[in-house]
């Protein structure tokens, strides 16, 4: 117990009041993992790609490899702590989209295209989900997204609200 309460003390960055406040700092461990995590997510244009030259199953096939992923950097976690709670996040959204789209691609068709509202509407809704929580994980490990990704993070003002009402404790 002594252990535990010295580790964390030594993350224990700052304390504020008038109504209470910390500030700690992300394991190093739970910070690789993270780094880890959004390299890997920066290889999936199912995260990003022009909705245009996305079809169905293929984007099907990726948001399975990503809950793979995601599951995985679970399991290094432990299952626990902040950012295993992202990533829970992200697979929900992933497993929603999967859910929505089912396996009869060809009632994704509109007009001989893969370009339903239907699909369009599930693809955009787990991409904005990713870009929150991506946003939230890079603001709590101080971690950069590169590429293509970046696309999907809410815009400037949004990440610094959510960044400031993190260490604001409104979490």
């Amino acid at each position: 117990m002594a252990g535990k309460i010295g580790q964390w003390a030594k993350r224990l960055t700052g304390i504020s009041t008038p109504l209470v406040g910390v500030s700690w700092q992300a394991s190093a461990a739970e910070r690789d993992v993270a780094a880890q995590m959004l390299a890997w997510l920066e290889d999936r244009r199912v995260l990003y790609s022009p909705s245009e030259a996305e079809v169905p199953h293929h984007c099907a096939q990726s948001v399975i490899d990503v809950r793979r992923g995601l599951s995985n950097a679970l399991a290094t976690l432990g299952g626990k702590g902040v950012l295993a709670e992202h990533i829970r996040a992200m697979g929900s959204a992933s497993r929603r989209f999967l859910d929505r789209i089912g396996t009869d691609y060809d009632a994704m068709r509109e007009n001989g295209h893969y370009l339903s509202w239907e699909f369009l509407d599930v693809l955009g809704q787990m991409r904005a989900l990713f870009g929150v929580h991506l946003a939230m994980i890079a603001a709590r490990y101080d971690l950069d997204i590169r590429g293509e990704l970046r696309n999907i993070l809410p815009p400037e003002s949004a990440a610094d609200d959510l960044h400031c009402e993190q260490h604001q404790g409104r979490w």
